[in-house]
């Protein structure tokens, strides 16, 4: 299904002050879920993607590359085209 093919990325970045030096050190660590796995775990997911997507600017949409997978966007999260 297209949930299962399509991944959801994040990123959780973190700033650390190393003890000895007092330098600073920046950290990313990136997760990639099927979009299916995600709307398993957290139900309202679908849902807060679909309204997160239709307010996107058409700029955005280009950037990103969603334009391509936009129908099938909308249709997975419930939307209707924006």
């Amino acid at each position: 299904s297209f949930g299962d093919s399509m991944y959801f990325r994040t990123e959780r970045q973190t700033l650390w002050k190393l003890p000895d030096s007092g330098a600073i050190l920046f950290t990313i660590r990136t997760y990639c879920q099927s979009l299916s796995s995600v709307d398993q775990r957290y139900p309202e997911f679908r849902q807060h993607l679909g309204q997160t997507l239709v307010t996107a600017s058409q700029e955005t949409r280009h950037y990103k590359g969603w334009e391509p997978l936009w129908e099938d966007l909308m249709a997975w999260t419930g939307q209707s085209g924006g």
